[in-house]
């Protein structure tokens, strides 16, 4: 069952997931709840475009969400975004010196932690603090039929390339900002319906977390049929609780299916 803390009267509503909507009031307003869309943590320039695309859902041209998944990605590429767009904001949620203890103890680097401790600026627990990722040097990469060139390696842990807001030069690691998209967009797969998603995002695969909120409102039979290599089965299916399946809830035994816009 889902909850809704609101008030007042509204004309749309998307449901995304057991702790996530949107609503429309009758003054063309839109109301978002829950982390899955905005988060104090997600870089502004990916609740821009969540907010703008269930904009367009509400009011019935989603086709243009893909004008602002182009946009976004054309910035990134071109590292064109500016600095208040792409900062990440995240507290420090215990001292450096516990965190130094942490790591002399075998626990892996934290990038924010990280980023406090290269800072001149004194951090303490319950701070916030302001990041970025910046691209890595390019390394030569050697062919055996054709010439060796200079790329920019993929998937660099974020506590060796994080950056605080005074160092930002434009430089973003571009690789780890396109993956921050895709997953961004990915939490409009069942507000959109598997077709529609697939048909404007035919580049973007569809991973566990997807399937997990994507079987509920398709049905095991018809998922199965269209993603047999993934072999889902009733056991499995158990182990999905309500709220795990974005667009729908359980109400006195039957799926209620949210895969659309409600007038209420």
């Amino acid at each position: 069952m889902i909850t809704f803390d609101i008030e007042g009267r509204y004309e749309k509503l998307i449901i995304v997931d057991g702790k996530s909507y949107v609503m429309l009031d009758y003054d063309g307003n839109i109301v978002i709840k829950g982390n899955t869309l905005r988060s104090r943590s997600t870089e502004p320039i990916f609740n821009t475009m969540l907010y703008n695309s269930c904009w367009h859902v509400l009011n019935e041209e989603p086709d243009k969400i893909r004008d602002e998944y182009d946009r976004v990605k054309d910035k990134i590429e071109s590292k064109t975004v500016s600095v208040e767009e792409i900062l990440k904001r995240e507290n420090i949620n215990m001292s450096l010196e516990e965190y130094r203890i942490k790591v002399a103890s075998g626990n892996p680097p934290i990038a924010v932690y990280e980023a406090a401790l290269s800072s001149d600026r004194a951090y303490s627990k319950g701070d916030v603090i302001n990041t970025w990722i910046e691209e890595p040097e390019p390394v030569l990469k050697k062919y055996k039929t054709k010439p060796n060139e200079w790329v920019v390696p993929k998937g660099i842990s974020s506590y060796l390339q994080i950056r605080n807001e005074s160092e930002f030069n434009g430089n973003i690691y571009v690789h780890h900002y396109l993956d921050k998209l895709d997953n961004s967009i990915r939490s409009l797969i069942v507000v959109l319906g598997l077709e529609k998603f697939r048909e404007m995002f035919p580049e973007i695969s569809i991973r566990k977390p997807e399937q997990i909120k994507l079987i509920p409102v398709m049905g095991l039979e018809r998922f199965n049929e269209e993603f047999p290599e993934f072999k889902w089965n009733d056991k499995a299916l158990e182990k999905i609780p309500n709220n795990e399946g974005t667009g729908f809830y359980i109400e006195d035994g039957k799926l209620i299916n949210n895969n659309q816009t409600y007038n209420t």
